[in-house]
């Protein structure tokens, strides 16, 4: 196996911590280990970063501006790759780059999403057990146009009360939050997953948590989430006109028991999908990076422009101090010095 030298960068807090590492940081560096023998090697080790052969960074930051090593961007945010900045990207984006971008969404790397293929319909909730009509977990208010909240209070005030346990319009008396999104969720028949903004692409892990929960998703985001998750097993808002018309389908599976238990027990994703068949596609990924020749594998062209670009924004980011101030002498203009020059000379 080839040995890599690997940095990270700009990722969120918390992202590498040596007492509790990252989710998405334990899953990623897994995921490399099953093509290369990988190396770590910290940014703030002045020693040996220069070392680094290949630079992963995310957006919360602008460390990786000062390397020049095959740079890999990850996004777990609705953010377009800057391919003049990167050799390579993963993201949410549905969008094609020859062998330059996968897009391999942020809840991919959450080991709920591979318990969702344990669930089956022995082991999922029956209707006796659901003693809850609908609920939503959310921590802010932010939400495009104030969608769900929008949808929240309709719902509630037009046909039954939606119960929400989270810090954002709590309303069952704990106003920290639930200390457990899925356990709270798992009596209730319906819940949210409406993401925080509306983009081809771009669905996170809110409605793989629904279907872990055992709940039918109430889905509102991603126009195109039918791509990935099959549509007889979740509401999706995003093929309906109006919301009056949404909520006319919740009361109908609300009232029909054989339909709503069709729709719980229906495998979630599109087509029959598993889990290996997306890691097969990170691992071919990463394959194609790490063992390709070092200098093939370099995509990003120092032309003109690029290399302008990232000049300009590291000095954006990271200009150089200032210069101390010149001794007084300097700062005389040279004609008064002339001056006092020839009437000293005389």
């Amino acid at each position: 196996m080839k040995k890599v030298k690997v940095g990270f960068c700009d990722f969120w807090a918390g992202f590498e911590s040596s007492d509790s590492p990252d989710r998405v940081y334990k899953n990623l560096i897994r995921a490399i280990k099953k093509v290369a023998d990988v190396e770590i090697i910290d940014i703030h080790d002045e020693e040996r970063k220069n070392e680094i052969e290949y630079l992963f960074f995310s957006l919360f930051g602008h460390e990786h501006l000062k390397f020049d090593c095959i740079k890999i961007f990850f996004t777990g945010e609705n953010f377009i790759p800057d391919f003049n900045l990167c050799d390579y990207a993963i993201g949410f984006t549905d969008l094609s780059f020859s062998d330059r971008y996968l897009r391999y969404p942020l809840y991919l790397f959450y080991d709920e999403f591979y318990e969702l293929e344990k669930i089956t319909s022995e082991n999922k909730p029956q209707i006796a057990d659901k003693t809850g009509f609908c609920a939503m977990v959310v921590s802010n208010g932010s939400c495009e146009k104030n969608i769900r909240n929008m949808f929240f209070e309709k719902l509630s005030g037009e046909y039954k009360q939606v119960d929400s346990g989270g810090r954002h319009l709590n309303n069952i008396g704990i106003p920290e939050g639930v200390p457990d999104k899925t356990e709270f969720l798992k009596k209730y028949k319906f819940s949210f997953a409406f993401e925080n903004t509306s983009e081809p692409g771009y669905c996170t892990e809110k409605i793989v948590q629904s279907y872990l929960a055992g709940t039918v998703p109430i889905y509102w985001g991603d126009p195109d989430v039918s791509k990935y998750f099959n549509e007889d097993s979740f509401i999706n808002c995003m093929n309906y006109d109006n919301f009056d018309d949404v909520i006319d389908e919740i009361k109908r599976i609300d009232n029909d028991d054989e339909l709503y238990l069709t729709m719980l027990n229906a495998y979630p994703l599109k087509d029959g999908w598993k889990s290996c068949d997306f890691e097969k596609r990170l691992n071919a990924f990463l394959d194609n990076i790490f063992n390709t020749d070092y200098e093939k594998a370099k995509k990003r062209k120092d032309i003109l422009f690029p290399r302008f670009y990232r000049r300009e924004l590291t000095r954006l980011y990271f200009p150089p101090p200032p210069e101390p101030d010149p001794p007084l002498i300097k700062r005389i203009p040279n004609a008064i010095i002339r001056r006092i020059k020839s009437v000293f000379s005389k």
